[in-house]
Order: C-alpha cells, then sequence, then structure tokens
C-alpha cells in the first residue's frame, strides 16, 4: 500500500481505453514506484496489472463500476471498426497473388533438413494411404503445403516417382532385409491377381517367429508375369524371389496358395429407398442389403441371413413393382436359404480362427475340423434333408482338401507343437508316433546343424577347461554353470536322440493351454526349459492356415492400381505395394 505522499500517474505508450480509469503510484519525484499494480482512479484501491494486462482491469470495472465498463466497450468496438477499415484498404492497394507470394518468399534449399524432412514426410504419405503420384501437383495440395509451410517448395510428380519413392523403397527394403535374415525358418503364401488392365501380377509374403516370440509377415515381392502361369513358370519366379531376398529354400516350412480363380459376381438391389420406407412400415431393423463375395470369407451367409430377415420389406418394395416382382423370393426360394443358413450358419465363427495373419492360424485346423465333423457338420436326424445334404457336401469337401499324407503330417506336427492342443485331435497312436519320431529326428539335426554338436561334452574335456590357466578372471556365473555341467556329467552320458526324446516327455507332462491363450507367449516362457521343443515350434507354428494375407495384397493393390492409375509401371506398382504393406 502507497503512503499519502504518493501521487497517481497515468500509464504511458497504452492502447486499451481501460487505462483511462486506471493509473500507477509514482514518488514525488513522478518516479513509478511499481507498474505491475495499478489504481482505480474512482477510489476502490489497487488492481493488478502485471505486464501491462488488462483483463483484471476490466473484471474490475464489471463489478465495480459496471457504466464504466460499458463506455470501455463501445471504445474498444469503435477502435477495433477503424482499425480493420485502414487494413482492409490497404490490404486492397497492394495484396499479393499466390505466385507472387511463392516468388517473395525465400524457399528452402533442397539440401537443408526441414526440406528432406517435409519431402519423406510427403513420400510416406503417398506410399502408406496409397495416394495418386500426381496429387502433388494438384492446386488444393499445392495451397495446403503453401499454408503449412509458405517456405517449402514441393517437388514435381516425377521427382517423387523417380527419386523419392524408390529411395524410400530402398531403404525400407534394407531394413526389412535385416529382420528376415534372423528368420531361421519361414513360411510363405503366394498368389496370382489381375489389376484393373488385365495384367497378372505373383506377390509372396514372408512369415516368420522372432526370437521375440513374435509372428512378423510382410509382402515381399509384386512380379509381373506376362509368361503363361503353369508350374514350371511360377516355380521359377518363386525361386528367384528367394534368390532376390537371399533367403534359402531348405528354410521354408511350407508354402500356402490359393489356385481358385478370382471370379466376382455382384448382385444389386435399388429402390433402397422404398426399401427403407417398408423397413420403417414394418419396424424391421434398418439394415442394407449384403452382397455375396466369393473371395470374401462369410459372406455368403452373411447374405443370406440378411434376406431372411428383411424378406418381408423386400416383397412389400417389389410386390408393387410387375418388371421386378420375379425377385420376390417365393416359399421354396425361403426354404433352400433357411436349410442353407441351417447348414453354414455356423462356419462363420470358424474365420477369424483360420484367417488371422498376426496369431498362430495353422494348429488350429486340425481341431477346428474335429468340431465340424463332430458337432457343426454332424447329420442330425431333425434337418431338413438339403440341410444334411449340405452339411454333408461341405464335411467332403474340407476332409479332402486335407487328404494328402504330407499335409496331415505336417498338420499332426503343428498341432502337437500348439500347448494348447498338443496330441489331442492326431486320430491315431500310429500318426502320434510318427510325429514323435519326426520331431526327434529333427531336433536332433538343428542340433547339429546349429551347434555342430554330435555328442555330450566329456568330463575330461570338462576339467580342463576348469583349470585352463589362460583365464584370468572369472564371474560368478560360469563357475556355477561349470559346476552344474560336472555334476550332470557324473551321471551316464545322454545321447542328442534322449536329450530330445526327454524333452517331449517333459514338454506333455506340463498342463495344456487355455484355447484362448496365445501359443507363442506360452513357449516364450518355456523355450529356457523346452530349447529344442521350442526351436521346432519356432519352425512350424509360422505356417499359415488359409491364403487371406494374400488376399489382402490383392485389395491393397486394387487401390494402388485403379482405373485413375492404369498408367503405373510395373516396378512402381511392386515398389508401392512394397512400401505400404511394409511401413510402419
Amino acid at each position: 500500500m502507497a503512503d499519502s505522499s504518493c501521487t497517481i500517474v497515468p500509464k504511458k505508450k497504452v492502447v486499451s481505453p481501460v487505462w483511462d480509469y486506471f493509473g500507477l503510484h509514482a514518488d514525488s519525484e513522478g518516479k513509478i514506484i511499481d507498474d505491475g499494480v495499478a489504481v482505480c482512479r474512482q477510489g476502490n484501491g489497487n488492481v493488478r496489472a502485471s505486464g501491462g494486462n488488462t483483463s483484471n482491469l476490466l473484471s474490475h470495472l464489471r463489478t465495480h463500476h459496471p457504466s464504466k465498463y460499458t463506455l470501455v466497450l463501445q471504445a474498444q468496438r469503435e477502435k477495433a471498426k477503424e482499425s480493420s477499415t485502414a487494413s482492409s484498404s490497404s490490404t486492397n492497394a497492394s495484396q499479393a497473388t499466390l505466385p507472387e507470394l511463392f516468388t517473395k518468399t525465400q524457399k528452402y534449399e533442397r539440401t537443408t533438413r526441414r526440406w528432406r524432412e517435409i519431402t519423406d514426410s510427403m513420400t510416406y504419405c503417398i506410399s502408406k494411404d496409397m495416394l495418386p503420384i500426381y496429387t502433388v501437383e494438384k492446386e488444393g495440395f499445392r495451397r495446403l503445403t503453401y499454408t503449412l509451410d509458405s517456405k517449402y517448395e514441393i517437388p514435381s510428380a516425377k521427382y517423387f516417382s523417380s527419386v523419392a519413392i524408390p529411395a524410400l523403397y530402398e531403404k525400407t527394403r534394407e531394413t526389412v532385409a535385416v529382420e528376415i535374415q534372423s528368420a531361421y525358418y519361414f513360411s510363405s503364401i503366394t498368389d496370382m491377381w489381375s489389376s484393373s488392365t488385365m495384367e497378372p501380377y505373383f506377390s509372396y509374403t514372408m512369415h516368420f517367429i522372432t526370437n521375440d516370440w513374435t509372428l512378423q509377415s510382410g509382402c515381399l515381392q509384386t512380379l509381373f508375369v506376362p509368361k503363361d502361369h503353369n508350374t514350371d513358370n511360377l516355380s521359377e519366379v518363386l525361386t528367384e524371389t528367394l534368390a532376390q531376398w537371399k533367403l534359402e529354400v531348405g528354410r521354408q516350412v511350407c508354402i500356402t496358395t490359393d489356385n481358385g480363380s478370382n471370379i466376382l459376381c455382384a448382385t444389386t438391389l435399388e429402390k433402397k429407398r422404398d426399401l427403407t420406407k417398408a423397413q420403417n412400415d414394418l419396424g424391421v431393423p434398418q439394415h442394407s442389403l449384403v452382397t455375396d463375395c466369393p473371395t470374401r470369407w462369410g459372406s455368403l451367409i452373411k447374405m443370406i441371413d440378411r434376406i431372411l430377415e428383411q424378406e418381408a420389406c423386400i416383397r412389400q418394395v417389389f410386390v408393387v413393382d410387375r418388371k421386378n416382382a420375379h425377385l420376390i423370393p417365393t416359399w421354396q426360394d425361403l426354404e433352400v436359404l433357411e436349410s442353407m443358413k441351417a447348414a453354414l450358419g455356423q462356419l462363420d465363427d470358424f474365420t477369424d480362427m483360420l484367417s488371422g495373419e498376426q496369431k498362430v492360424t495353422v494348429s488350429s485346423i486340425k481341431p477346428v475340423l474335429h468340431v465340424l465333423k463332430s458337432k457343426v457338420l454332424k447329420v442330425c436326424e431333425g434337418d431338413a434333408n438339403l440341410t444334411n445334404s449340405l452339411k454333408q457336401r461341405v464335411l467332403d469337401y474340407l476332409l479332402n482338401k486335407y487328404d494328402d499324407n504330407d499335409v496331415d503330417e505336417l498338420l499332426n506336427v503343428c498341432t502337437y507343437l500348439d500347448p494348447r492342443f498338443k496330441g489331442v485331435y492326431i486320430e491315431n497312436e500310429v500318426d502320434l508316433a510318427l510325429v514323435k519320431d519326426r520331431l526327434a529326428r529333427e531336433g536332433t539335426e538343428m542340433i547339429e546343424d546349429q551347434e555342430g554338436v554330435s555328442e555330450p561334452t566329456s568330463s575330461s574335456q570338462s576339467s580342463s577347461a576348469v583349470s585352463d590357466p589362460s583365464i584370468k578372471k572369472r564371474k560368478l556365473s560360469s563357475w556355477l554353470k561349470e559346476t552344474v555341467e560336472l555334476q550332470s556329467s557324473s551321471s551316464t552320458p545322454q545321447t542328442l536322440d534322449q536329450k530330445i526324446n526327454k524333452e517331449i516327455e517333459d514338454y506333455l507332462k506340463l498342463p495344456m493351454l487355455d484355447a484362448e491363450m496365445d501359443p507363442l507367449q506360452w513357449w516364450k516362457v518355456h523355450m529356457v526349459v523346452l530349447p529344442t521343443m521350442a526351436k521346432l515350434a519356432q519352425k512350424y507354428l509360422s505356417v499359415c492356415a488359409s491364403s487371406s494375407p494374400s488376399e489382402r495384397i490383392f485389395s491393397c493393390s486394387g487401390n494402388i492400381v485403379s482405373k485413375k492409375r492404369t498408367l503405373l509401371k510395373r516396378e512402381k506398382v511392386n515398389m508401392l505395394v512394397f512400401l505400404n504393406r511394409n511401413l510402419h
């Protein structure tokens, strides 16, 4: 609080009219005592105004002097109006066009870090979001970029096509190449697809399990294949792909492929407005009709289920339209649809189990077939003849699909190595014995191949290691490890076959994992006590149960090679598909 000798002086160099009602304390010589505290000229004390802030001053007037507060607001409006008028006349006199602004602003050099950062981000956006390369030359995109950073000059579409995207491709390719070299075993998915210009392409996707027990996948190649799509030509393309990525054929566990033709059928129902009205009239849920797509699992049964749900609405829409009256479902049609729903309705529950890409799927084939055979597709006396016939045909198709001896043995091995199932779904003792023999044989070969070990270390070798005078300082862990080895070596040495068989027995003694749990995480925990079995699981559980990942690549490729991008060069297709599937 200032003493009686203080005077009130106006604040200098202020713009706001609120200061007409406030001043600052000054001493007898006129020197301001504290410019952060304003004093009300109406006699209502001091108000904090640090740094010239007027918020507290306005609040003080609004509370204690409403009439003065109104005058301040009016003064502020008039001043703002005058300022706007002056600014508008000045702008109209010398407003620059967009090209002039580009010319006047000093641009980033292409060697600067900021220019490279923005260009790299644009390249990533084009590749990841499947944007046409010519997007960078569109006026709206260029205006947006200028607004975000006026100093950045966008390169041409040719630069992105010939320089930026190939550079990002090479960089990402090197990263992926390093990642996949850590995969000791891997599985593959291959398939053919045609672009909108009817050009045939070959896609190759690799799957493997990392040392951290994570299932990884990546589309490595999308190649134009002009030759006949026979076995020899496709085998040659596959061999070339493996060679380019330095992948050994012997490390490839399995190849999943779909040899069916991609025939797309589409059925459309018009008069959506009438359908909505019928749904409102009849109190039926306002759901759109679903179209069947042969390449999308479960779409047929979803279409049937939706038609049965909307049958009354469909009838109301077409009953007044003679041209389309034949589309009204008859009672025979409805019986067929009901039978198909009864036979196939539950199959959709197994779709996700077999079509996933980030989880183990191959070991679920045997359990799924068992459930389908014993429950879902089992012929029942109470079902219609058509329902039972459909069940039997679907079951026969699935069983024939996996009727090959080599395929059956592979599925048995994969199921056995899944701690959720183990040997439960292997049908007979002969197959179970074959699986154990195969695992023991491959485990022995794996150890000999990776470690160069054929016989256990003798006690004399261990003793010589203990007494080696060249070792000056050793950790406690190494002494304890040798103590364990010396104790184990005092007993009868075990052969590699005996060790692996002991691992198999220990594996079977462990409790089975819950069906909802992740088998890879289970192996990550137990790989210390079951090292050889863990390696075998890492080898086989990367196999995919279906070619769904290839179908996803087709969808991605269709967005890239669209009707507006039919002139894309084939090597650019490979780069863009690769980047979209591998950029993170």
